[in-house]
């Protein structure tokens, strides 16, 4: 992670067991898919909260420099622990995105 204002913003993407979104999620988050910025205007945190089959760090380095990589063994499934320490070492704006199961409901 880059020091405090080198950069302008942060993204942290939280997930627990969601690798699909996950990586579908990061691709979206990629210079060739954002248009009109750079890898030096933002940064990808990515915390893995302790998920049973873990995205490779080699393959989430590979979507570019500015892509960090942190498994979280938890014993809560609750983002909020390890997404607190980031805040001193966030850019000037942070972005938070938690990725959670779609809950359907069925009237019937």
């Amino acid at each position: 992670m880059k020091k405090p204002n080198s950069t302008k913003v942060s993204v942290v993407v939280n997930f627990f067991n969601l690798r699909r979104e996950a990586k579908r999620t990061l691709f979206s988050l990629t210079t060739i898919y954002q248009l009109h910025v750079n890898k030096n205007d933002y940064e990808v945190i990515v915390i893995d909260n302790g998920s049973t089959e873990p995205l490779d760090k080699k393959w989430v380095r590979g979507m570019g420099d500015h892509f960090h990589y942190i498994y979280f063994r938890s014993r809560t499934l609750h983002p909020a622990g390890p997404s607190t320490m980031l805040l001193a070492k966030a850019g000037t704006i942070m972005l938070w995105f938690v990725l959670t199961v779609p809950v359907f409901y069925h009237r019937g």
